[in-house]
């Protein structure tokens, strides 16, 4: 089981929450990865919470990658992190879930919006690292909510394809 991270490492995108929360679920399933895909200036206290915790060797950090190079990564994540403290709209959720993953989402901003909780993903108290390790094992306790998540990401994340919104638009000016 992989659960990835792909973000600023900032205080903003609430990536010093991501490994005491994995900390949690790897006390519990000693099976899983945690992937942090990108850099910033969070990523040396995620580094020493990782030591701290006894983590450091079912982590693995790729660094900042091109755009081409995600889509690879997303391929070999089961579940995507997003505990950010504010998020407009959350593309990285959008980007994730059109690679096959289910996303575990703070419960702010416009990631309400983008995760449906319990559908394609699950919404995590914004600030809780308990809350989010809890959601996270929830998805690896039980497989079938896991899998049933993953097979309608795809389909569901249409929705917000660039398709989609050209219908929108055209129909709104026909409106009017």
């Amino acid at each position: 089981m992989i659960i990835g991270v792909v973000s600023r490492l900032e205080r903003i995108k609430g990536m010093d929450m991501v490994v005491p929360a994995f900390a949690k679920v790897w006390e519990v399933h000693h099976d899983v990865k945690l992937v942090v895909v990108g850099d910033g200036s969070l990523k040396g206290l995620m580094m020493e919470q990782a030591r701290e915790q006894g983590c450091v060797d079912a982590i693995e950090w790729t660094g900042r990658l091109a755009q081409e190079e995600l889509a690879e990564w997303y391929k070999k994540m089961d579940i995507v992190l997003m505990p950010s403290r504010s998020e407009g709209f959350g593309l990285t959720a959008i980007e994730a879930m059109d690679n096959g993953c289910v996303v575990v989402a703070s419960n702010v901003g416009g990631l309400p919006e983008v995760v449906r909780d319990g559908e394609v993903g699950l919404l995590h108290r914004s600030e809780d690292v308990d809350d989010m390790a809890e959601k996270i094992c929830r998805l690896i306790d039980n497989p079938k909510m896991l899998d049933d998540m993953k097979g309608r990401v795809k389909e569901y994340v249409e929705r917000f394809s660039y398709e989609r919104y050209k219908e929108l638009i055209i129909d709104l000016y026909q409106k009017i």
